[in-house]
């Protein structure tokens, strides 16, 4: 595995994080507008009664899911770049790795939170303070390897485009495989 990429498999199991994880399983396989407390909590193998004193409404779980993932996996990538002995390649590693099979429930996650925000306001005024935080940490990142001060903003937004576009490529390869397979 690339020594850039995050070990989402490495997060500590409280309630919190499982009902997180499980959020992020359900969005990820059926998306935003299919996700319920009860598939939350039959996917925590809890009761739904236990996940309503935390949270009011599945809307509260999904966007708090959104949070939760995006930090933990910048800082993650961030902390990591900043021990690498090879910064100049760290990006082409994220999405190297971002493209692997461990970060298939991320990647779908992820691609399913955009492609819902375009449609549904709140969800999109609720993400983009996220991902401007997440920016934050990109950019003072990679401030200190010779990105000048006046691009670290647009870089750090253009590596957030590309890697929701980079979400599309196993889905879109699956895809082109299958077709291929049926035409032979």
């Amino acid at each position: 595995k690339p020594s850039g990429i995050a070990d989402t498999g490495q997060i500590s199991m409280d309630m919190d994080s499982m009902l997180m994880m499980a959020a992020l399983s359900v969005v990820a396989s059926s998306g935003v507008s299919a996700a319920s407390m009860s598939r939350v909590a039959r996917k925590t193998r809890v009761s739904t009664g236990s996940v309503y004193p935390k949270f009011k409404n599945i809307d509260e779980v999904v966007l708090r899911a959104f949070n939760w993932s995006i930090r933990r996996i910048v800082e993650s990538n961030s902390r990591a770049l900043t021990k690498s002995d090879h910064p100049g390649n760290f990006y082409g590693e994220i999405v190297i790795g971002g493209l692997s099979e461990e970060r298939t429930l991320w990647r779908n996650f992820r691609l399913e939170m955009h492609l819902e925000a375009r449609l549904n306001p709140r969800l999109a005024a609720h993400m983009s303070p996220g991902l401007d935080e997440t920016n934050q940490i990109l950019v003072n990142t990679i401030s200190d390897y010779q990105v000048p001060k006046s691009m670290t903003v647009p870089v750090t937004y253009l590596m957030q485009t590309l890697a929701v576009g980079f979400s599309l490529l196993p889905v879109s390869y699956t895809h082109l495989r299958a077709h291929e397979t049926k035409a032979n």
